[in-house]
Order: C-alpha cells, then sequence, then structure tokens
C-alpha cells in the first residue's frame, strides 16, 4: 500500500518532540514501519522501544487525543474549573496546554504570561493553536470574540440588567448619590461608579 505524506519534514518534528511511531501512524493513517522508512530517509534515528523507556514528557503527549495539525488536540484526562486540562507535573499543578506549549517550542514560559487559546477550546493542546500573552491581552482576546461572561452569565455578577436599568435610571432623574445607590442594591460605591461611567454593563 503507498501513503501520500506530503510533508515528511513535519513527520520528522513531530517524532522528535515526542510522539512514537505508532501515535504517528495513527495520525497519517499508515503503518509505524512506513513512518519508520520516513524517519531513516530523513536521517532521523529512531528510538529502540525495546530498550528505552518513555520519558514523562512522551506519557504527558499519551493524554492527548492528537490528530491533524489543524484539528483540536484534546486533553483526555481530568480537568479543572473552566474545562481547562489538569495535570500534575514535577510536583505542582499544572495546566495540560501550558505545558503542550513548554514541551512543544521546548522554552521556559515567564510566570508573567499566559497561554492563550485561538481556538477558544479549554482542552485543546494543540500548540499552533496556543500563544502567549499578558493576562490584559487574554481578556482582550475573550472579549474581542463575544466569550468575555457578561451581566447574568457572570456567576460572580450580584446585579441583573433589571438592576442596573434602574441604577441608571435613578442615577439621572434623582438627586441621589453612589453610595446610596450602592446601599439600594448592595453592591458598592465604586461598582456603581463603574456602571455609571459606562466601565461596565455598557452594552446596556
Amino acid at each position: 500500500m503507498s501513503y501520500n505524506i506530503t510533508n515528511e519534514n513535519y513527520v520528522c518534528v513531530l517524532y522528535k518532540r515526542g510522539l512514537t511511531l505508532k501515535e504517528l501512524a495513527l495520525i497519517y493513517k499508515c503503518s509505524d514501519t512506513h513512518i519508520h522508512r520516513i524517519l531513516k530517509r530523513n536521517g532521523v534515528i529512531c528510538r529502540p522501544s525495546y530498550i528505552a523507556k518513555r520519558n514523562n514528557i512522551e506519557k504527558f503527549w499519551d493524554n492527548i487525543q492528537i490528530g491533524p495539525i489543524d484539528y483540536c488536540w484534546l486533553w483526555t484526562k481530568s480537568t479543572r474549573k473552566g474545562g481547562y486540562g489538569h495535570v500534575k507535573w514535577e510536583g505542582k499543578d499544572c495546566c495540560a496546554h501550558r505545558l503542550s506549549y513548554q514541551f512543544w517550542y521546548k522554552c521556559d514560559i515567564p510566570s508573567n504570561l499566559e497561554v492563550c487559546h485561538k481556538c477558544d477550546n479549554p482542552k485543546c493542546c494543540n500548540p499552533t493553536h496556543l500563544f502567549l500573552g499578558t493576562t490584559l491581552d487574554n481578556v482582550r482576546d475573550k472579549v474581542t470574540k463575544n466569550r468575555q461572561a457578561r451581566g447574568t452569565t457572570n456567576g460572580k455578577s450580584k446585579l441583573t440588567e433589571d438592576d442596573v436599568t434602574k441604577i441608571k435610571f435613578l442615577y439621572k432623574t434623582k438627586a441621589i448619590t453612589y453610595t446610596e445607590l450602592g446601599q439600594m442594591f448592595c453592591v458598592s460605591k465604586s461598582a456603581i461608579a463603574h456602571i455609571i461611567r459606562g466601565e461596565s454593563w455598557n452594552w446596556l
């Protein structure tokens, strides 16, 4: 049987990143023998699976449902709040997609940066779907894609759309202060100020 794998260099890159012959064979829908021939043809020395134990990074990739490069690669183990993959790594609780980025690009991620999703799929660990950014970058990305929890869809909200409409109406038509409005609706003075200035609930 002949297999049409146009980018042999990418096969080699995936293998060097820790994927096994079997995993590559599944991705490209061919035999592991064919993958072995591609690696050999491109001068890649194969890991003798019968001698060398797979290291922890290779085991990490086992927990990811790896597919074509343009697909989401889903984490198959435990998840944390928000649906993000969760893994214990070197005694620390880590996000699976953050480790995926680190292992794939072989880099240390600065503590002040987040690993953000282009695909908005929290379980996705495909490194080509990930990018580094600050917390502010991530929030802006969420807002741009309209997935930031707003109003009553945000579990932390103490107010409803109706409450905010009443607050704006009362402030415009009555001689009432931020403090008094906060007491009426059981929120802080600053929360009222953010509403009146259009810094929150600005779609109403």
